[in-house]
């Protein structure tokens, strides 16, 4: 094979059934020719090998128990042969065109590229509100354009953009809004690329997202404290005015439905107490890592990320 164009990197765990429908929609791409596929697989020893991992286009690194999900991407982009790495999250599906779009983009001078965000799930549980209170702006029908934030986890970078960043790449890939205001900050540019379609497997029960927003949350507060060098007046700031937080986003979530998607407002208004519920959990982890670090967050996010239940079919 020779020297690909992109890397795309998935960390995958022991949901093997996700795993193969995301890697079966990257080799069903125009460009795999020009692509190598890096998954970094922290399942545990025994799980069943990967459908398809044997293709050409398909390496296979081993992310070590106790590995933090940021250093496990950031091991797959040292380890990447291409100038372009594209990630996406084990609970994804590429549609046609999406690796395509992502090279049109960088050829235009983009230092990164986001994609158009469909649900993989629909109608199933708090999915569709979940979809949209994680991922408002950039739910389709996108519109083309620069952007300051692009879609966490599952975005596209110059691979040289990203390395620039040296001992700071793993919590910044933790905490992607902070790699893309940096970006942003730089003077590098950011596109959101509609035709880098992709559908995305949302959590259905309210226990798992409110895991996963609480342990991504302590996560991101305390990278954002520290490398932002939060004052202690500040952080107090940020502590007393939390208790507002929830409130304010399930509002903007029905301010949404009545803008864009009238077909799903009533959905979205009778899930306001589970929201409420849940942007508790992750302002409650944003102040937590915020004062308190991130303790064992980041360990405990892998397993959340690409071992939790999101559809029938995987594993409890």
């Amino acid at each position: 094979m020779s020297d690909p164009v992109m890397s795309v990197i998935a960390i995958v765990g022991r949901q093997r059934g996700r795993v193969e429908a995301c890697l079966r929609s990257l080799l069903a791409q125009n460009a795999v020719p020009s692509m190598e596929i890096i998954l970094v697989d922290c399942a545990p020893e025994g799980t069943p090998p990967i459908a398809l991992a044997d293709r050409e286009q398909v390496r296979i690194l081993r992310g070590a128990p106790g590995r933090e999900f940021g250093e496990m991407r950031a091991l797959a982009v040292g380890a990447a042969r291409a100038p372009i790495v594209a990630f996406i999250e084990e609970h994804c599906v590429a549609h046609p065109g999406w690796a395509e779009a992502i090279l049109a983009g960088h050829a235009e001078g983009w230092s990164g590229v986001g994609g158009e965000i469909h649900n993989g799930n629909p109608g199933r549980g708090l999915s569709d509100v979940i979809l949209a209170i994680s991922f408002t702006p950039w739910m389709a029908p996108a519109t083309r354009g620069a952007q300051v934030l692009l879609p966490g986890n599952n975005t596209s970078y110059r691979r040289d953009v990203l390395l620039h960043f040296g001992e700071e790449l793993p919590r910044l890939l933790l905490s992607e809004p902070l790699l893309q205001w940096r970006l942003a900050a730089q003077g590098q540019r950011l596109l959101l690329e509609p035709r880098m379609r992709f559908s995305h497997t949302n959590e259905t029960r309210l226990t798992t997202i409110c895991r996963g927003f609480y342990l991504w949350n302590r996560c991101f507060g305390a990278a954002r404290a520290d490398l932002l060098r939060w004052s202690w007046g500040h952080r107090a700031a940020r502590l007393l005015a939390a208790p507002l937080v929830p409130w304010v986003r399930a509002a903007r979530l029905v301010v949404f439905g009545v803008r864009r998607r009238r077909d799903l407002l009533g959905r979205y208004v009778r899930a306001l107490p589970a929201v409420i519920v849940a942007e508790s959990y992750a302002i409650t982890g944003q102040i937590v890592g915020m004062l308190m670090g991130p303790g064992a967050a980041p360990v405990q996010f892998v397993d959340y990320e690409v071992g939790s239940y999101r559809t029938p079919g995987d594993l409890a």
